[in-house]
């Protein structure tokens, strides 16, 4: 989009549109710029336009630009780089529980949500461990305030994975800016779910311990990870600075349905707060009205945890309903659950499930027969399947009377 008396030349009109902004803060109190994802900024730009962008920075005392980013940006730490020494960085520390609280408060105020406000006053020990999830980031703190407006199970899933897409660029770039090496380094720390020693990251990442050392040395630098003592420990640790990283992480990288589902469920056990509450909302799935592909298998992998038998039969059984109706659904199956004697029958459980759907699907085809009993096609499914002996008409009378 061209602004009118602007060339249609990029360079031309990037110096037009210079000097504009410049002309407008030398007839006002100045300009400041704030711009979040700065680092996405300067990845878009060339080396020869960050010399030109802090030339005119350099110059403009009425242009001020602050800039934020979730990582140190190399552009300005690297030696040869045209921002080395040029912005005054401050890192934002995380926020303490009692500023987190402060803020998740304020959040829940200036939206009426009354339900965030529990969580966070009156449910202390669950907002803790949410607190340390997120490493207190305000960032991702204020992403979380969306999950916390709601309660059902299934609605909080939703509300996760819209989280992860959101932080899906963001994330994405900062591991691709990444060397090969630095990726398979941060790869075994995410997965990890702990603090690991340099030894034990090279062992993992099957690198000599020297490279290795060198690979966490510059994903320190970069705030990507963080040192870390361990009591007891003579060696210094490392773990990922931003949990919420290993979050989207395990729920984006691995292939494997069953161990994706395995760390969603472990997410919601620490955003229930303990296994007994997420326990006590799963029950309340096996009256769900019905489920899509992404709610069954989850219904299928929380009823693995369920204590009590019945429960967890019944549940399953709502699950399957929704699995069965898809191609490929024993292998799906297959993927979610761990194929002990136990997990082979609901295999079993499953192919009958799909031969009674069929056997119904065809049933109901008999357009003939329905028109003459006049009944629903529950009615006539309950009818003709309560007995090998009596006819449909038969039944419906015995239905009237």
């Amino acid at each position: 989009m061209l602004i009118q008396g602007f060339s249609s030349d990029p360079e031309l009109r990037a110096n037009q549109a210079a000097e504009s902004l410049v002309d407008w803060a030398n007839h006002n109190k100045g300009i400041v710029l704030l711009i979040d994802n700065f680092q996405m900024i300067l990845d878009r730009l060339s080396s020869q336009e960050h010399h030109r962008l802090r030339k005119r920075l350099s110059m403009e005392k009425r242009l001020v630009l602050i800039g934020a980013s979730p990582n140190v940006i190399s552009a300005t730490i690297e030696y040869d780089a045209a921002f080395y020494d040029f912005f005054a960085p401050h890192e934002l520390r995380g926020m303490d529980f009692v500023d987190a609280q402060a803020l998740m408060m304020a959040l829940a105020k200036f939206h009426g949500a009354t339900q965030v406000e529990n969580v966070v006053t009156a449910k202390k020990p669950r907002f803790r461990a949410l607190h340390t999830l997120t490493g207190g980031n305000p960032r991702t703190l204020v992403l979380l305030y969306h999950i916390l407006t709601h309660d059902d199970v299934l609605e909080v899933h939703v509300a996760l994975q819209r989280l992860l897409d959101m932080t899906t660029p963001l994330y994405k770039a900062r591991v691709e800016e990444l060397s090969e090496q630095e990726q398979r380094v941060l790869d075994v720390l995410a997965l990890a779910g702990e603090a690991l020693s340099a030894r034990e990251v090279a062992e993992r990442s099957h690198l000599e311990i020297n490279n290795a050392s060198a690979r966490l040395a510059r994903l320190v630098t970069v705030g990507v990870l963080n040192r870390v003592e361990i009591p007891g420990e003579n060696r210094l640790h490392f773990e990922v600075s931003e949990p919420f990283f290993s979050i989207w992480y395990r729920m984006r990288a691995p292939r494997r349905v069953r161990r994706r589902l395995e760390w969603l469920i472990d997410f919601l056990e620490i955003f229930y707060g303990g296994i007994e509450e997420l326990n006590r909302r799963t029950l309340d799935l096996i009256d769900h009205p019905s489920f899509n592909q992404d709610q069954s298998e989850l219904s299928l992998a929380l009823s693995q945890r369920l204590p009590d038998t019945a429960a967890r039969r019944a549940l399953q059984s709502r699950a399957l309903e929704g699995l069965i109706c898809a191609d490929g659904f024993r292998e799906r199956i297959s993927e979610i659950l761990d194929l002990s004697e136990e997990n082979n029958s609901i295999l079993n459980r499953a192919d009958y499930m799909k031969k009674m759907a069929e056997l119904k699907t065809r049933m109901l085809q008999q357009k003939d027969i329905l028109k003459k009993a006049d009944v629903s096609d529950e009615e006539f499914i309950l009818f003709l399947c309560g007995s090998f002996s009596l006819s449909v008409d038969e039944k419906y009378k015995k239905k009237q009377h």
